[in-house]
């Protein structure tokens, strides 16, 4: 589980990082996309930690 999040960590600085060097440049259509691109799978990052954490609560409660 923790090697999971830490992949969204990484993902997540690089994407930040990808963002802030193309702030420099003018928006193109294909800057628009990407930056759409880059929301949603922080998005889906964000709700697949909330599962994970989900299902490790569910089988720590499961031991009790």
């Amino acid at each position: 589980m923790q090697s999971m999040k830490k992949m969204f960590v990484s993902l997540f600085a690089v994407t930040f990082l990808v963002a802030g060097l193309a702030a420099c440049e003018k928006k193109g259509p294909a800057e628009t996309a990407g930056e759409k691109i880059d929301q949603a799978t922080e998005n889906a990052g964000k709700k697949m930690e909330e599962v994970g954490n989900n299902i490790q609560k569910s089988a720590e409660d499961a031991q009790k």
